[in-house]
């Protein structure tokens, strides 16, 4: 249902920028043929098949995206993970869940390698062999139907209970969030929409990453977050959605960064805990954004 629905958004927008990644701007055509690489590479190479649970622990980045999309369409699970958690707590799930493969880069394979819960496969996205792979191999495998009721993402809470909790997003409960989001939001193709939320968190998977990709916008990815690099995003890339958190918004406005920036921005939204008076107040009058 997913894949199903993105391949028809591609199809209609081929040549439309889909990702801003650093100095990379993949299309939806470009975008799909990735996920259809990435698709055949977890066959061929990890052994891959419905059902089966990838652990993803990387950066916003574009091969995040197609991952995601490649797992979504042949029926596994994704679960992204915060990629400067520390030994103990991939270990705390790696015992719990039987991961298929770990999707990752060089550097941040060694939390998990440290901790002796390295799954079967390892896909390390930053070796120049799966680079290669993924963007001038001929053929990738096509999407195959999958059922809308089966689990096709994990996302798992923040811990600070001590007891973190996985919960699992079907396809359909997906397509519906993203459907409603944007109704309210007014989100259509074309669109800039700046992703600065980390993909493993819920919203920032939800409306930063898979909402742009289902309505044919433009997800411009920010994998580091300073406000520096956020305000020259923004100005760069004619951001027209911003969406961020309470966090985020306090940090702009305690770093200096000129209003001028964001002029732009047509939507500001923040995610999680509601947004004191006094910080929607200074958002208002020193950056110029009418935060929802």
């Amino acid at each position: 249902m997913l894949r199903e629905q993105f391949d028809s958004v591609a199809r209609q927008f081929p040549e439309a920028v889909a990702l801003v990644d650093g100095e990379a701007r993949v299309t939806y055509a470009d975008l799909m043929a990735r996920a259809g690489r990435f698709a055949r590479h977890l066959v061929e190479q990890a052994g891959l098949r419905r059902g089966d649970l990838v652990a993803a622990c990387l950066p916003n980045c574009w091969e995040v995206v197609a991952g995601f999309l490649a797992t979504a369409g042949m029926g596994a699970v994704w679960m992204p993970f915060h990629p400067q958690w520390r030994t103990r707590e991939f270990a705390w799930f790696a015992g719990r869940l039987r991961f298929r493969v770990l999707v990752t880069n060089i550097r941040l394979q060694d939390p998990w390698r440290d901790g002796g819960v390295l799954p079967p496969s390892v896909v390390l996205v930053d070796h120049p062999d799966v680079q290669d792979r993924l963007l001038t191999s001929a053929t990738g495998l096509p999407a195959s139907p999958s059922p809308e009721d089966e689990p096709c993402v994990y996302l798992a809470t923040s811990g600070s209970t001590g007891r973190p909790r996985v919960v699992p997003r079907t396809q359909a409960n997906l397509v519906a969030v993203a459907r409603n989001t944007a109704a309210a939001l007014g989100v259509q193709a074309g669109m800039r929409i700046l992703s600065v939320v980390p993909f493993h968190y819920a919203f920032g998977f939800q409306s930063c990453m898979l909402l742009p990709l289902l309505y044919g916008a433009t997800a411009v990815l920010l994998p580091s977050f300073t406000p520096a690099s956020l305000e020259a995003a923004v100005a760069r890339e004619r951001i027209q959605f911003l969406m961020a958190s309470p966090f985020i918004y306090a940090m702009l406005l305690e770093s200096g960064v000129r209003r001028a920036s964001f002029a732009s921005v047509e939507i500001a939204v923040s995610s999680g805990a509601r947004m004191s008076q006094d910080l929607l107040s200074r958002c208002a009058d020193r950056l110029g954004l009418h935060v929802r």
